[in-house]
């Protein structure tokens, strides 16, 4: 598989994990669930960290309360339990803002980045948020 070197794209790519981790966390079995949203929590707060990186080395401002939408429904589904009857529905809560997210930071914030930052920049920075990215996983279980 070829390496993601550029920031936009990993930051893209990451975006589909995670929602392909949001999906499965409604198809396991009840006995993975927890391993699922914990796969989940973790791969979500490496993604918004290096963006956070990203954005303030190019010195973006105003993406804080985004993160914070997405940190809240987050914190949301990990405090209640596992199997309580409101799981799905702060799930599904999370997966449209981050859905939201996702889709006005690849159609706005990404598009405009890509026109004013120089390609070589992106390139740089991708690969350092990438390096980053592989070793700040929480979890040691693959998912």
């Amino acid at each position: 598989m070829k390496r993601i070197a550029d920031a936009l794209e990993l930051l893209t790519a990451q975006h589909e994990e995670l929602d392909a981790l949001l999906v499965k966390t409604d198809t396991v079995p009840a006995a993975q669930r927890a391993l699922a949203l914990g796969a989940l929590a973790d791969k979500l707060a490496t993604h918004l960290e290096a963006e956070e990186q990203l954005l303030e080395l190019l010195a973006v401002k105003d993406y804080a309360g985004d993160h914070e939408r997405v940190r809240t429904a987050l914190a949301e589904v990990l405090a209640v339990d596992i199997n309580s009857g409101e799981m799905p529905e702060r799930i599904r809560t999370l997966a449209e803002i981050l859905s939201k997210h996702s889709s006005w930071q690849e159609a706005v914030l990404f598009v405009m980045l890509a026109e004013t930052v120089d390609a070589n920049v992106l390139e740089l920075v991708g690969q350092l948020l990438a390096e980053w990215a592989a070793k700040a996983s929480c979890l040691s279980v693959a998912a």
